[in-house]
């Protein structure tokens, strides 16, 4: 099954750095931009997908830096969660 962009209504990248950690929602399109242009940028990058389900968010995928050894792979199938 390939990496549901297109089922969710919220992408969420968590941004791990060496002193301090910050979040930020981005809607689909940014989602990519973001991704492709500021791996290099961070000593830790954390990805969490999420699904909106009634008034929660549910976590249905989740990389961090050990995943994202290449960005061209990370955006090929990937395995859902169990």
């Amino acid at each position: 099954m390939p990496f549901p962009f297109k089922s969710l209504s919220l992408y969420r990248v968590k941004r791990t750095f060496t002193s301090a950690r910050s979040n930020h929602a981005f809607n689909e399109g940014e989602l990519f931009q973001y991704m492709s242009s500021s791996l290099n940028h961070y000593d830790g990058i954390e990805i969490c997908a999420f699904k909106k389900k009634d008034s929660t968010k549910e976590l249905i995928w989740h990389a961090d830096e050990s995943d994202l050894t290449n960005w061209a792979t990370f955006f090929e199938p990937v395995p859902w969660p169990k």
